[in-house]
C-alpha cells in the first residue's frame, strides 16, 4: 500500500496533495538524554501509515493489543550521539500526533533483526512474529496526539457523547415502547440458570 501511495503522489502535484491529505500523520518527537535531561532534540515529520509493533529482539514486553503496539512504536529509547558533550548517550524517544489523517493505515511489524552469535543460529537473521494481537472495531489514538492536537480533539468527542446519549434514549424509549405494544411491561424477568 505504501508503494502504490507514493507512485500515486508522484504522478503529479494535485495527486500527491490528495494522499497527504487523507493518508499522512504528523509526528511531533521528543528525544531527552536519559542522564542530562536539559539535552533535548524536538523534531517534526510525516509518514502515511502508522507502525504498529509486536515485540522483537531485546524487547520482553508482552503486545496482547494493537494500542499496546503502537505505544511500543511511539516510545522507547535510542543510543545516539549528543549534541551538547560529544559522546553517546541513552534517549528516552517520545513520539505524538500533531496530525491525524481522514484514514489511519497501520502496518503490523511482524519481523525484526536476530543478531548472529546466539545458541540458535550462526548468522543474523529476519525473524518472523507469529503471535496474534486483539483490536476492536475503533481504535481511539487520542492519547498518542500533542496536547495541542487533543484540544481540538476534544470538541468533536463531545459532540459524539452527547449524541450516543440521545441515541441510547431514543433506543430505551422505543425498546419500552415495543415491550408495552407486547404486552410485556410488567411480566416478572425469566433468568436461565
Amino acid at each position: 500500500m505504501q508503494k502504490i501511495l507514493s507512485n500515486v503522489g508522484k504522478c503529479s502535484p494535485e495527486y500527491g496533495k490528495v494522499i497527504r491529505e487523507l493518508f499522512e500523520i504528523g509526528y511531533h518527537e521528543t528525544l531527552t538524554n536519559t542522564d542530562n535531561l536539559e539535552d533535548q532534540e524536538i523534531t517534526f515529520s510525516e509518514s502515511t501509515k502508522l507502525c504498529c509493533s509486536l515485540g522483537g529482539a531485546g524487547q520482553d514486553i508482552k503486545i496482547g493489543t494493537m494500542l499496546e503496539g503502537i505505544k511500543l512504536s511511539l516510545e522507547g529509547e535510542v543510543e545516539k550521539n549528543s549534541k551538547l558533550d560529544n559522546n553517546n548517550h541513552v534517549f528516552s524517544k517520545v513520539q505524538r500526533f500533531n496530525k491525524l489523517p481522514k484514514y489511519l493505515l497501520v502496518q503490523m511489524v511482524r519481523f525484526f533483526w536476530k543478531e548472529a552469535g546466539n545458541e540458535f543460529n550462526d548468522k543474523a537473521v529476519a525473524t518472523k512474529i507469529c503471535k496474534s494481537i486483539d483490536y476492536s472495531t475503533t481504535l481511539d489514538v487520542f492519547d498518542f496526539c500533542t496536547p495541542e492536537l487533543k484540544k481540538e480533539l476534544e470538541k468533536g468527542r463531545e459532540a459524539i457523547d452527547i449524541n450516543k446519549k440521545k441515541d441510547e434514549e431514543e433506543y430505551k424509549k422505543e425498546y419500552e415502547a415495543y415491550k408495552e405494544s407486547l404486552g410485556e411491561t410488567n411480566r416478572p424477568e425469566t433468568r436461565i440458570i
